[in-house]
């Protein structure tokens, strides 16, 4: 009886050995595998966009901003404001790897905006009444990587 003790004892005792080594590997294996995962991570960069084209077709102007990258598709919109004038009419679609984007604008509301407006694009429809540079200045700061100001809209560039 002595002896069957001792046995199980050592056999106990190896057991426990065993869930030690294993906890002790899977440790291992969570950091190495985390430390892994760690060295794909980087900061999220802003896509860069920047007006391509304007011009003329049929009784609207067509806006066309391009991407070096694809434009993110999800269940938001983009939205162009350019002189306190909200646009989210556009077609987006792919040239390569490269995004863009097409906003049609009305003749009525072209008329409104004013030569050197400066040209703000969102990803969402966040503001509902005043798109001012200031205010927009002020979202883009507090949300960078969904607004772009791309610049100034020169009407000179309108293309017939």
């Amino acid at each position: 009886m002595y002896l069957n003790f001792v046995f199980l004892k050592s056999k106990l005792f190896h057991f426990i050995q065993l869930l030690s080594m294993k906890r002790h590997f899977q440790g291992f294996l969570i950091i190495l595998l985390t430390l892994g995962f760690l060295g794909n991570v980087s900061a999220q960069e802003k896509q860069k966009a920047n007006i391509s084209s304007i011009k003329w077709v049929n009784d609207q102007v067509e806006l066309t901003i391009l991407s070096p990258k694809s434009f993110y598709v999800g269940a938001n919109i983009f939205v162009l404001y350019i002189d306190n004038i909200k646009i989210d009419r556009n077609k987006q679609y792919n040239i390569g790897k490269k995004g863009a984007l097409v906003f049609y604008i009305p003749k009525s509301q072209f008329d409104q905006i004013k030569d050197q407006s400066t040209v703000w694009m969102t990803y969402g429809e966040y503001l509902e009444s005043d798109f001012s540079n200031q205010l927009l200045t002020q979202f883009a700061k507090e949300n960078p990587y969904n607004t772009w100001n791309l610049g100034v809209l020169k009407k000179s560039k309108l293309k017939k």
